[in-house]
């Protein structure tokens, strides 16, 4: 079970010490550390070694440029207790808070159709809802930037309280806006930077309100199928506890989590983090986010593209994206993590070079956040 008050439990975010560290500042130190071999060795020898050394039961990366793949490579299995069952390039990984960056697009999309204003106000929007006075002024760009003053995370109580219902997610989300904005928030807006899933699950519910449709829907229709993202969907990506058909989650001794209510977050928090999708589609989703002043498909504009990954700003956090500026990036880099505790990912995006790596694991905590920035740290250093 996916507990309140365990360390991360509410699927993964981006902390200070990533926006000043993380992957590329290690990357020589890193890049030594991964075998004999160094950045010669082919991707599938070092993720089996990475996995091998943290006891994780599956790892993926990916390196490309452009619209190009340079290598991708998977090794390891779905379920650490059935080795029969190898892990596939196809398989789906939940990636936790890159969906994010997700939700971000969604807004941009929604702004440039006229149906909502970056600066528009959770009092606007919601406008007959009993909102505390000091969150109504909050705007939507302030929630997607961290800015909002909210809360990092939903109450425990409230958590279980929405586990145990059997709510629609819509339904869910706005059971946690009554309870949440009817009281003040913990800082006043824009006062601090204060990682915060619950402003992320605000935003959704801004987005579903203006537009009539539930979050899980708008995202489908306005960004997976537009970029081709067919295995994108919400929740563990194995939903059959009989069968190994998907990888499962881990937590972060190695115990499998059965598919089922515990193997994921609850449905409320999805425009924060609930996200499930292939290694092909992270990547062509990270690869559409290289196309800068002229994104295909168009799906928002190149303004709101660089708004969204902060250009010209300095490294901060922006459109569900931290701009942290690195070496091999040729200047400033875009990243973000995702975990909800069972499974992590990472993206980081050098845009200034057209290049871009991602790794996966399905196991949640420290190892495999280690093995997938080593991962990480390999390809930049075979390409980047």
């Amino acid at each position: 079970m996916i507990r309140p008050g365990e360390a991360g439990w509410w699927s993964g975010g981006m902390s200070r010490r990533r926006l000043l560290g993380g992957v590329a500042a290690a990357l020589p130190t890193v890049a030594r550390g991964l075998a004999a071999r160094g950045p010669e060795q082919p991707l599938a020898a070092t993720l089996e070694d990475l996995s091998g050394r943290g006891g994780l039961p599956a790892l993926a990366a990916v390196a490309f440029r452009g619209r190009r793949v340079l290598e991708v490579a998977v090794s390891g299995r779905r379920v650490r207790t059935a080795p029969e069952v190898p892990v596939t390039r196809d398989d789906r990984f939940h990636v936790g808070s890159i969906t994010k960056s997700m939700t971000a697009v969604l807004a941009a999309r929604l702004v440039e159709a006229g149906r909502l204003r970056w600066d528009s106000t959770l009092g606007e929007v919601l406008a007959g809802w009993p909102l505390h006075r000091r969150v109504r002024p909050v705007t939507m760009w302030q929630l997607l930037r961290h800015r909002s003053g909210l809360r990092r995370d939903i109450p425990d109580g409230l958590y279980e309280k929405l586990r145990l219902s059997d709510l629609a997610p819509v339904e869910q989300r706005r059971e946690l806006a009554r309870v949440m904005l009817a009281g003040p928030p913990a800082r006043d807006p824009e006062t601090a930077y204060e990682y915060s899933n619950a402003g992320y699950t605000m935003a959704g519910l801004m987005l579903e309100t203006v537009a009539g449709r539930p979050w899980e829907e708008l995202i489908t229709r306005e960004l997976f199928e537009p970029l081709g993202m067919k295995s994108a969907g919400f929740g563990a990506p194995a939903k059959d506890p009989e069968k190994v058909d998907q990888p499962w989650g881990h937590r972060s001794d190695g115990t499998p989590v059965r598919p089922g209510p515990q193997s994921d977050n609850v449905p409320a928090i999805g425009p924060a983090g609930t996200v499930h999708l292939s290694l092909p589609d992270l990547t062509r989703y990270a690869q559409w986010h290289l196309g800068g002043a002229a994104p295909r498909p168009a799906l928002i504009t190149g303004d709101s593209l660089a708004r969204l990954h902060g250009v010209g700003r300095p490294d901060d956090y922006y459109g569900g994206w931290i701009r942290a500026a690195r070496p091999w990036a040729g200047g400033q880099a875009i990243t973000h993590t995702g975990s909800n505790t069972l499974f992590f990912a990472v993206v980081w995006l050098a845009p200034a070079r057209d290049f871009g790596v991602l790794a996966a694991c399905n196991q949640g905590g420290e190892a495999a956040e280690k093995a997938c920035d080593a991962a990480c740290a390999h390809l930049i250093g075979r390409h980047g």
